[in-house]
């Protein structure tokens, strides 16, 4: 008997038939398609590729695909002019998103004004924006923060212990684009558990940080607020608030400001939880003297804090759609 056989079998005897079965459906129609494809019958591939899906949809128990009650969605509208007067700006046409991804932001602020790829849901506060580049694990980007063009943020890490880094070994679909590797991917990388490369976790970006253009972030990294990164930097540690970090990898070249107790002040006073027109007539170039106003204004209650409100969009190839929470 096969290794194959005996892990059909055992799949069977623990209850879940029902991906044995799968599993040699799709091995007989994977063939199937190879074997047209050898003899140049092409149409007879793709209606093998049809019979896959169909027979995916049919086997697999409901109890294994909805854990609940799934709400009818209003369908993806394309015009984007209606979503930047809710708040948020995004140009479409240079816009690329995996499958579906959730934003929650305040108004206003940017996604885009240059080709981005968007692989991640996240949040992203007031006055912000990202130019473009690639954003694949981000947790949350604070208010008043900058984003230059052709980032990376959070890309995927490959295993440097394993035997190979390529993720032939622990990825099913990365070559599922033909026949044989649709069929046989999943078995390759469950054969010794599903075992993954442990992520590191998704980026933080804080209020007040300016990302220079060609920024590398690897995962899990938390930028602290008011951090400045250089352009071309590689940043691979966590960044200090109001700290100036460049360099291949980042390293920290100073503070923004040579005195420690305005930036102490600035972090005591979190002045990015205002409204950008309620700091009107505060002398933004002299940091000391905007946060003394800035406390002595909100004593006298001249001005308030502005609450974090979101909205919640997703964002496909199809368009967006508003989701209630």
């Amino acid at each position: 008997m096969t290794d194959r056989k005996k892990a059909l079998d055992a799949a069977r005897e623990a209850g879940i038939g029902w991906i044995a079965d799968l599993l040699e459906g799709h091995q007989n129609l994977a063939r199937k398609a190879n074997d047209a494809i050898e003899r140049g019958d092409l149409v007879e591939a793709d209606q093998a590729l049809d019979e896959m899906d169909a027979l995916t949809a049919a086997s697999i128990p409901e109890a294994a695909t909805s854990k609940a009650k799934v709400t009818p969605q209003p369908a993806a509208s394309p015009n984007y002019r209606e979503l930047a007067k809710q708040g948020l700006h995004v140009a479409p046409e240079i816009l690329r998103v995996r499958k579906e991804q959730i934003i929650r932001f305040e108004t206003p602020c940017r996604l885009n004004n240059l080709p981005l790829f968007l692989a991640t849901s996240f949040e992203m506060g007031a006055y912000s924006y990202i130019r473009g580049g690639i954003v694949r694990a981000v947790k949350s980007i604070g208010r008043y923060t900058s984003i230059g063009p052709n980032v990376m943020i959070g890309e995927t890490e490959h295993p440097t212990d394993w035997v190979s880094t390529s993720p032939a070994f622990y990825f099913a679909d990365q070559f599922a684009f033909t026949p044989r590797e649709k069929e046989l991917a999943p078995l390759r990388t469950a054969w010794h558990g599903g075992t993954k490369p442990k992520p590191m976790g998704k980026v933080t970006i804080g209020n007040d940080v300016w990302i220079g253009g060609n920024v590398i972030i690897r995962q899990g990294v938390n930028i602290g607020d008011g951090a400045v990164i250089g352009a071309g930097a590689i940043v691979l540690n966590d960044v200090e608030p109001y700290s100036i970090v460049m360099g291949l990898p980042a390293k920290k070249k100073r503070f923004r400001f040579a005195d420690l107790g305005v930036i102490e002040a600035l972090k005591k006073s979190r002045w990015w939880e205002f409204d950008a027109n309620s700091l009107v007539g505060l002398p933004y170039e002299h940091p000391g003297a905007f946060v003394d106003q800035l406390m002595g204004k909100e004593a006298k209650g001249e001005i308030a804090r502005r609450p974090k409100t979101f909205a919640k969009v997703s964002i496909s190839t199809a368009g967006y759609r508003f989701i209630k929470d």
